[in-house]
């Protein structure tokens, strides 16, 4: 019932995440963080995102963009210096050069939207520089698989709400699969909610209690305003 509760509210702020760069749509739809649809876009920007603002990754993005290097194939047969070059601006940029350019090379060979769930992300796994929260976030918003990347900030934001998620990766994300009931428009909608709850008002210490969405019916509202 608390999980039921926490979607409702989140459900209740849906049309305001995109002011915030998010815009939760029906399930099968691609659109993910700043209005990216298309698939291979989406992993490209969830690579760049790992420990990196936003609004750099766009930039970079852009930049790509404009050199014509957003497809698997124009990555694929770039040098890491030179690609690491344009990602200059990144956190981590030559890591990121070699994961994008390696990713690239196996999207021409194998199609994970062809797979079963498991299986696609055991293959993006593989990639040295992809993560489970990368893998997971790739998944599901570039080819709807249901999961969803159980990040330290859905733990915060989900915890002091009162739902006390399974201590372990893939159990997390398996129960909250399996509780949501596969449902593909809720795991995104739960994905970017926290996200931006998390970043801009249950922050690990400064919480903003008074302007959050969920702080009607948060668990952890009496605590955390002692702390305003």
């Amino acid at each position: 019932m608390k999980l039921s509760k926490f979607i409702e509210d989140l459900e209740h702020v849906k049309d305001l995440l995109s002011s915030y760069g998010w815009f939760p749509g029906p399930g099968n739809s691609l659109r993910w963080w700043a209005g990216y649809d298309d698939p291979f876009h989406i992993i490209v920007t969830a690579i760049l995102a790992q420990m990196s603002r936003w609004n750099v990754v766009d930039r970079v993005f852009r930049k790509l963009s404009d050199f014509g290097l957003v497809t698997p194939d124009s990555l694929a047969s770039l040098g890491v210096d030179g690609l690491e070059e344009i990602l200059k601006p990144l956190n981590f940029r030559r890591s990121k050069a070699r994961t994008l350019i390696e990713v690239s090379k196996l999207l021409l060979g194998v199609n994970p939207d062809s797979l079963p769930l498991e299986d696609a992300r055991r293959v993006f796994l593989e990639v040295k520089g992809i993560g489970s929260e990368t893998a997971d976030s790739i998944l599901l918003f570039a080819y709807n698989k249901p999961t969803v990347p159980i990040s330290s900030q859905l733990r915060r934001v989900a915890g002091r709400y009162g739902i006390e998620l399974p201590k372990g990766y893939d159990e997390a994300r398996r129960w909250l699969v399996k509780e949501l009931n596969y449902d593909l428009y809720k795991l995104k909608l739960l994905h970017a909610a926290t996200t931006i709850i998390a970043k801009e008002f249950c922050k690990v210490r400064k919480v903003k209690c008074n302007r959050c969405f969920l702080s009607k019916n948060c668990s952890s509202r009496k605590i955390t305003f002692q702390g305003l």
